[in-house]
């Protein structure tokens, strides 16, 4: 149970249905050390797939976080993602199933998902249909419900279908769903009112990395850097080219991955250290720590009902950001002031390159890293952990 009620011989079921090797490796790391927080006296039995059960341990290792005891690693069948719906719905039915089924509902303190399908509410009440005594669930959303907004979302085969589905057959459902922030659930709230009654929110768990050395001056070259898969890479590159200032006054480096070659091949120019396979954990920490910018110009209607891991990379890192505003960005400048550059457009982020390239802001700079600093506290876990504790102890009262 969580803080307010301990129980020392209980066991917390942490389940993850979809994701495979680095995939979420870091949230679901964070996410466990926050659990932790919240259940302390409880240990952690996790199910996943080998290959990212292992990174998130090494992870947990690196990262030392207090209080995470481990009473096994259950290695899970996790079908690679594909339009293949119905062996994804058996498989995630089997990992359900075998996880309630590993003890009996009396050890388990609670069940947790730590992110969560359309499917995942369904196939839990006809799991507990069949068992004696339900147990408490838990599911985080990650960014499936950005599919909602898509205009094809009614089409069966669509992910913004069966979250419809669901969400709308949730009063139903034991488990109670967490949006990465609340200005996604504002979002969600405002559009589908009906869909977001059994939608709480949560902060995004990340480990705080040491603070990334400042630029000493304007003499120090700029380097401008892209964290994640390739949203937006494509777009800095171009708007790279476009300005001959840019490439002379700054640099450009990558801190993730491009799976296709050919695309990493046609970024070459721009960005000479893209990479087609996942960094190890010390090469993109290095990279990172070379950043003086993390630049993002992503597609802005994906980001109201989705979090960015890539951004809370770069805030618990203390890295101002240049931003395409969008709606998640702009609540971190309404909760902590200035953490960047926000712009409008494409143009505004190149304009804005190019000033700070030529004359660095070095007084604004340093005031914006103060602020991610006074303000990525509520992120690590042991903060989360807490928030989590006392949503569980709200929920309870409610149902009591």
């Amino acid at each position: 149970m969580p803080a307010a009620d301990r129980k020392s011989d209980k066991t917390l079921l942490v389940v993850e249905p979809q994701c495979r090797g680095v995939e979420h490796a870091d949230f679901n790391a964070a996410m466990i050390a926050s659990l932790s927080v919240a259940y302390p006296d409880c240990r952690i039995a996790f199910f996943a797939q080998r290959e990212h059960a292992s990174l998130v341990l090494q992870k947990l290792q690196s990262a030392k976080p207090e209080g995470a005891r481990f009473a096994s690693l259950h290695n899970a069948s996790v079908p690679r993602k594909s339009r293949n719906i119905i062996s994804r719905y058996l498989a995630e039915k089997s990992l359900i199933a075998r996880a309630i089924a590993s003890m009996p509902a009396q050890s388990i303190a609670a069940l947790w998902f730590v992110s969560s399908t359309p499917f995942t509410m369904y196939i839990l009440d006809n799991v507990f249909e069949k068992t004696a005594e339900r147990v408490a669930a838990y599911g985080v959303v990650h960014g499936g419900l950005a599919s909602m907004q898509n205009r094809f979302a009614n089409w069966p085969w669509s992910w913004g279908f069966f979250w419809k589905k669901a969400l709308g057959s949730a009063s139903r459902c034991a488990m109670q769903l967490f949006v990465l922030g609340e200005c996604i659930r504002q979002e969600l709230q405002a559009r589908w009112p009906a869909l977001a009654a059994r939608i709480l929110s949560l902060d995004f768990p990340h480990f705080l990395a040491e603070m990334q050395n400042a630029p000493a001056g304007a003499a120090q070259k700029i380097r401008f850097g892209v964290i994640g898969g390739q949203a937006g890479l494509f777009e800095i590159a171009a708007l790279a080219r476009s300005s001959g200032d840019l490439r002379e006054n700054a640099s450009f480096s990558h801190a993730g991955f491009v799976r296709n070659a050919w695309q990493a091949k046609s970024i070459r120019d721009i960005f000479s250290d893209v990479s087609t396979l996942p960094l190890p954990d010390e090469e993109f920490d290095r990279r990172i720590g070379g950043f003086t910018y993390a630049v993002f110009c992503q597609n802005s209607d994906h980001y109201r009902l989705c979090a960015s891991a890539a951004f809370i990379e770069a805030f618990c890192r203390g890295l101002p950001c240049i931003a395409l505003r969008n709606n998640y960005i702009s609540d971190f400048v309404r909760r902590y002031g200035d953490i960047g550059h926000v712009c409008e457009s494409a143009a505004d982020i190149r304009k804005t390159m190019q000033e700070v390239s030529a004359r660095f802001p070095l007084d604004r700079y340093f005031k914006q890293r103060n602020n991610i600093l006074n303000g990525r506290k509520s992120f690590a876990p042991e903060s989360i952990g807490k928030a989590i504790a006392a949503a569980v102890r709200r929920i309870g009262e409610e149902k009591s």
